[in-house]
């Protein structure tokens, strides 16, 4: 595969050298000029125009350190501006001193301290003096929207398009990474929905036609064992007390059923 070119295999196992890693970034930001707010036209042009440093992004290796038998220490590269635009996508640029022995690049973490949110585009990672179109890239295909760093705190982790592993077959490197990612995108079932959050999990109906208020007005409970869908996503809308008083004198397992069918 692509990613096995990206450390040279001649360095492979020489632990005092350093290969330089360079990497393209497209990111589409929100347009300032059609924002009626003075201010955020103003942060924008003072984000967009001035400041270089809110783009953060780390290659993660995909094997372990032969020194420590640890994961390696992810490694930061400095991100600028190419001063291209092609259509709404901003070209971005970062290089990156890695160890010969850092092996293929098994996740790329990023994230964004600008002040609003940026849909992040495509990550290609290559050896300097190659360009973004040979063989050897490491492509990235995030498309995905990331939260400003003070909204939400975590990295963003991504892995490379053309790998797709069994549980089994995850490369040590990024095998606590990708647990904690699947954790992320799961949940837990409990607690209120957040814009930022990306976890997708369903919740029952249980309060058609506001038994809370009516009891004559009852409906069956849709989205659990006996009535599996339809279902709802799952916001932190609290039940309604009635019936849950109800399904909790269930045996426990019934009832957990009957509550959440999360979608795992």
């Amino acid at each position: 595969p692509a990613t096995s070119t990206v450390a040279r295999p001649d360095l492979h196992f020489d632990l005092n050298q350093a290969v330089e890693l360079r990497a393209t970034v497209t990111v589409n930001m929100k347009n300032f000029w059609l924002k009626e707010d003075m201010l955020d036209q103003a942060l924008d042009v003072f984000h967009n125009l001035f400041t270089q440093n809110w783009l953060y992004l780390e290659l993660v290796s995909s094997e372990l350190d032969p020194k420590t038998g640890q994961e390696w220490d992810v490694v930061s590269g400095k991100v600028q501006h190419s001063r291209s635009l092609e259509e709404d996508w901003h070209m971005y640029d970062a290089s990156f001193m890695v160890p010969a022995s850092f092996g293929p690049i098994g996740a790329v973490q990023v994230k964004n301290y600008h002040y609003t949110e940026m849909l992040l585009g495509d990550i290609k990672v290559f050896p300097a003096g190659e360009n973004s179109g040979s063989s050897a890239v490491a492509l990235f295909h995030c498309n995905s929207w990331i939260n400003p760093s003070q909204y939400s705190p975590e990295k963003r982790s991504f892995f490379p398009l053309e790998n797709s592993y069994l549980p089994s077959q995850t490369p040590k490197g990024v095998e606590r990474l990708r647990e904690s990612e699947l954790v992320a995108l799961r949940g837990t079932g409990y607690g209120e929905r957040k814009a930022y959050d990306r976890i997708y999990d369903y919740d029952v109906y249980n309060d058609l036609g506001d038994p809370c208020k009516d009891k004559s007005t009852n409906r069956p409970v849709l989205g659990g064992k006996e009535h599996p869908y339809p279902r709802r996503c799952r916001t932190g809308r609290p039940h309604c007390r009635k019936c849950t008083v109800l399904l909790v004198l269930l045996p426990l397992e019934a009832a957990t059923a009957l509550l959440y069918t999360i979608s795992r």
